[in-house]
């Protein structure tokens, strides 16, 4: 009965109409939601009905070299019908979940190396609204990169036009920054984590 409580208690959380704001569905990461529209009786009759490149050809045909790792891995979020993920060089990416067809696709850094073309795909974003406006949080390379979800363009009034490097206070022998997980949110507080290498 314990047991039975807990599983219904969790499922009350689980993401609903379809939607999917956090990556793992909730704040619990239950992975869990409640929809029925395919069912042990026609999922053999489920087609795929589109695919996407790992990177939008707005973006990879604009370096003949382009190439990106094939460590893609993102987990797209489902919010106000639209799908946003981080692409295989872990720009952001709203598509329409329907069709497939771009939205929008996240401007690389014009100062960033390379064009901002280089880069590895991050697990998945954040979601953070205050019932006005609508953030996505990305960590890509040493930065916190805050979007606008509506038009993919940095915020302005976060951090150095939109992002926040990473890599200052983590000590002086700290010669890089990287971690391609999710940031979290709790409370308007955006938390992230970072990668440790073992190599010698």
């Amino acid at each position: 009965i314990v047991l039975a409580s807990a599983l219904t208690s969790a499922q009350q959380g689980a993401p609903k109409n379809g939607e999917w704001t956090r990556y793992s569905g909730d704040a619990g990461s239950i992975k869990y939601a409640p929809l029925d529209q395919i069912n042990k009786d026609n999922v053999k009759n489920l087609r795929i009905a589109w695919r996407r490149p790992a990177v939008d050809p707005s973006i990879s045909s604009r370096n003949p070299e382009f190439s990106y790792s094939s460590n893609f891995r993102s987990t797209p979020l489902m919010i106000g019908g639209v799908l946003y993920a981080a692409n295989g060089v872990g720009l952001v990416e709203a598509f329409n979940p329907a069709t497939g067809k771009t939205v929008w696709v996240q401007e690389p850094f014009a100062e960033d190396p390379g064009q901002g073309l280089r880069g590895d795909s991050a697990r998945s974003l954040a979601y953070w609204t205050d019932g006005t406006e609508r953030r996505l949080y990305v960590v890509r390379g040493e930065y916190l990169v805050a979007l606008d979800a509506r038009t993919g363009k940095p915020v302005a009034g976060f951090g150095e036009g939109g992002r926040v490097n990473l890599r200052p206070g983590l000590g002086p022998k700290a010669t890089a920054y990287g971690w391609t997980g999710v940031p979290q949110i709790c409370r308007d507080v955006v938390m992230v984590g970072v990668g440790i290498g073992g190599g010698m």
